[in-house]
């Protein structure tokens, strides 16, 4: 199983990148000669072992960098509000940013905040963190829903 990952995925990877690339570059018209190329290029990829042992070996650090940027990303598209338009918020980013950072809390603890939060114990603090999440998950889903 792990022989025909270590194939398939750097195939999928190319495949990927060069049809977007071909995609953004609008070099050719037709979506089909778009997907002979990237085709061409990830069998290429697929059966050359040293592009495979470099997707390989580069793809975990490329995944850690998609998601640094797409958090950035997020977070500023939170910040700057909807369109331009002031006081306007894209609750539904509000709701993704909201569950990451509890995700974040949870794989990481939050023994990091015991100095900061004195005579309160930690699984009181992260049961209330977790409760103020959830609820501002809650009033971003009805103030999507609200507006449609």
């Amino acid at each position: 199983m792990a022989d025909l990952l270590s194939v398939v995925i750097p195939f999928l990877f190319v495949l990927a990148v060069v049809y977007g690339a071909l995609e953004v570059s609008d070099i050719f018209k037709r979506s089909q000669v778009k997907l002979i190329i990237s085709l061409c290029f990830a069998l290429v990829a697929m059966t050359t072992g040293f592009i495979t042992g470099f997707i390989m070996g580069i793809l975990p650090y490329a995944i850690m960098a998609f998601i640094a940027i797409f958090f950035v990303g997020f977070a500023l598209s939170f910040f700057s509000g909807k369109g331009g338009e002031k006081g306007e918020r894209d609750y539904v980013l509000v709701a993704i940013v909201l569950v990451l950072f509890l995700l974040f809390l949870t794989n990481y603890g939050i023994g990091f905040l015991e100095d900061y939060v004195p005579g309160i114990s930690m699984e009181e603090f992260a049961t209330g963190v977790g409760i103020i999440v959830i609820l501002l998950v809650l009033y971003s889903v009805y103030k999507t829903w609200n507006k449609q």
